[in-house]
C-alpha cells in the first residue's frame, strides 16, 4: 500500500496508522471498514471529505484542487445489526496514497469545470436547491402551483408537469476569472447569485448574492 514515494504501510497495519494518525471519523462506532481497488484511480467528487496522505503527513484536498490521482481508500464507519449484516457507511472519507493532482498546467478551467467547482460551495448550494424542486413547487387537492418572485401563482396541470428550466446560467470570462451568474424567478429573493473562479487555479474567489 503506497503512503508517499518510496514509502509503504502494509496493508496489515493500515489500521493502526489509522487511529495513530486521527483518521477515524469524530463520531464513535462499533465496526469500521477500509475499502480499496489495489490500482492507480483519478476521484473528482466535490462534495466529499478527502485527504492526501504522505508518509505520516495527512493534507485535506479541496475542491478546486481535483481531480487526485493515486491510490484510494475509503474508510467508512458501520453499525452492525446482526452478522452478517452491516448497516450503512457513515462518515465516509478518501485517502489517497502515492497521490497527484490531476491540474498542473495553467488555464485548464472551462466554464463547465468552473460550475462544478462554485456547485461544491454551500452557498451557491444552498441557492440552487432554494430555487429548484418541492421549494418551487406544490400541488393540493388537484391543484398545481409554482412559486415565482415568492408567491405562489396556480397552473395548469399541464404547465405543471412540462419541464421548465427554473436556473438560468450566464457565464463570461474577465483577466482569467470565470464570473458565472445562477438567476431564477421562481423561490424566494435572492433570485441571483453570482460566483468568481481563478481560471488558472479553479480556486473561487468570491461568492454573493445580487439583489
Amino acid at each position: 500500500m503506497g503512503a508517499g514515494a518510496g514509502h509503504y504501510i502494509h496493508a496489515a497495519n493500515f489500521y493502526t496508522f489509522f487511529t495513530k494518525n486521527k483518521m477515524k471519523p469524530k463520531n464513535k462506532y462499533p465496526l469500521y471498514s477500509f475499502r480499496s481497488e489495489g490500482t492507480p484511480t483519478s476521484f473528482a467528487i466535490l462534495d466529499s471529505k478527502k485527504f492526501i496522505v504522505n508518509n505520516e503527513e495527512i493534507t485535506k484536498v479541496k475542491n478546486y484542487e481535483l481531480p487526485i490521482d493515486g491510490y484510494m481508500i475509503t474508510t467508512c464507519g458501520e453499525h452492525e445489526k446482526s452478522e452478517p449484516i452491516r448497516i450503512g457507511c457513515k462518515d465516509r472519507a478518501y485517502y489517497f496514497f502515492d497521490a497527484s493532482y490531476g491540474r498542473k498546467k495553467e488555464g485548464q478551467f472551462t466554464h463547465k469545470e468552473a460550475i462544478a467547482v462554485l456547485r461544491g460551495n454551500e452557498t451557491v448550494n444552498k441557492w440552487l436547491y432554494d430555487h429548484m424542486g418541492s421549494n418551487v413547487t406544490k400541488e393540493d387537492n388537484g391543484k398545481y402551483y409554482l412559486k415565482r418572485l415568492g408567491q405562489w401563482d396556480k397552473v395548469s396541470e399541464e404547465t405543471y408537469f412540462t419541464k421548465v428550466e427554473t436556473i438560468h446560467r450566464e457565464h463570461t470570462l474577465k483577466n482569467q476569472k470565470w464570473h458565472i451568474t445562477f438567476q431564477s424567478i421562481y423561490g424566494e429573493s435572492p433570485y441571483k447569485i453570482e460566483g468568481i473562479v481563478d481560471a488558472n487555479t479553479g480556486e473561487i474567489l468570491s461568492v454573493k448574492a445580487v439583489e
